[in-house]
């Protein structure tokens, strides 16, 4: 008999179980908890790089930017074909070269950090 009252009392609804507080704290609660834990580091992370970016604006790096003139110029506009870029690079680095004040001029074909596949000219005065 004393196998029935047990029964009849872990059976009753007013009893919290094991199986209603798992309800309480199920998969989707820790699902929950952790998506916005990984969303703290991930915003802390996003501060820290745009901070390290702002840092990198200010630095010097060895490359004294003081009276440095960078052209961008796409020959291909200005209706220039391949076979005229050689002379065409001559002719500007001898002229520019002659300028009163320019210490050197270079070309280069494309600019650290940029995605444009023009040619660059660099006059350090």
């Amino acid at each position: 008999m004393s196998s029935q009252v047990a029964l009849v009392k872990g059976a009753s609804p007013g009893i919290k179980g094991s199986r209603l507080s798992h309800r309480r704290f199920g998969l989707g609660a820790v699902l929950i908890i952790a998506e916005v834990a990984l969303s703290l580091v991930v915003l802390a992370g996003a501060g820290t790089f745009a901070r390290s970016l702002a840092n990198l604006t200010g630095q010097q790096f060895g490359f004294d930017q003081e009276g440095v003139l960078v052209v961008n110029m796409d020959t291909s506009h200005a209706g220039y074909n391949y076979s005229q870029l050689g002379p065409l690079y001559r002719q500007l680095y001898s002229r520019l070269n002659s300028l009163p004040g320019v210490k050197s001029a270079s070309f280069s074909k494309s600019r650290a950090w940029s995605r444009m596949r023009s040619t660059t000219v660099l006059v350090k005065s």
